[in-house]
Order: structure tokens, then C-alpha cells, then sequence
């Protein structure tokens, strides 16, 4: 099960151990995103939120680098194809702020 904490100081946790190098930087950014978007996102959009107005090619090229060192730290929670990059919603997970948003519907 995979348990991000948002809301306050973030916090990872995977099989109840903190993924320890998901502590900054953009990793951490990009799961943080992910989890609060809640959808897929394109890998174009991703670049240009994790770098300052690179051309297409070098924010794709920056983004593998980042792809590879979250698929490391968390595996299959993140699904990358060749246009888009999402959580893996039908693996165990608990997000805070989903969880929150949630309750504050009902």
C-alpha cells in the first residue's frame, strides 16, 4: 500500500516504510502533483511545470531522468506511457488530501 501525506510536512510511505528518497526535489513534486490531480497528465504539462520553459525535447529528456528515479522509489504506483504519467489508482493507496476533499463533500 502506498501512503502519501500532503497536507502538513509530506510524508511517503510504502508497505508502511518511508520511502526515503522522496524527501524533495522534483520526484517528490511530480508524486505530490499526481496525487493531487487525482487524472493523468501529459508529459508536456509536466515539463513545463518541473522546468523553466525548456524546449520539448529537453523537458522530455529531463523528465525520463525524473520518471526513472519515481518508478524506483515507488514502482508501479506510477503509470508512464509514451504521452501520459498517472498514479496507478487500482493498487492500495491513501492520499490525505483525497481522503480530505471527500470528507468534506459528505
Amino acid at each position: 500500500m502506498l501512503n502519501i501525506r500532503l497536507l502538513g510536512t509530506f510524508d511517503c510511505r510504502l508497505q508502511r516504510e518511508p520511502v526515503s528518497t522522496l524527501r524533495q526535489g522534483r520526484p517528490t513534486a511530480l508524486l505530490a502533483f499526481l496525487s493531487v490531480t487525482n487524472e493523468p497528465q501529459s508529459r508536456i504539462t509536466i515539463a513545463d511545470l518541473l522546468w523553466d520553459r525548456p524546449s520539448e525535447q529537453q523537458g522530455r529528456s529531463n523528465l525520463r531522468y525524473v520518471l526513472r528515479d519515481l518508478r524506483k522509489a515507488v514502482g508501479d504506483f506510477v503509470t508512464v506511457d509514451r504521452d501520459q504519467v498517472s498514479l496507478n489508482l487500482s493498487l492500495p493507496h491513501w492520499i490525505d488530501c483525497i481522503t480530505f476533499a471527500s470528507h468534506l463533500r459528505s
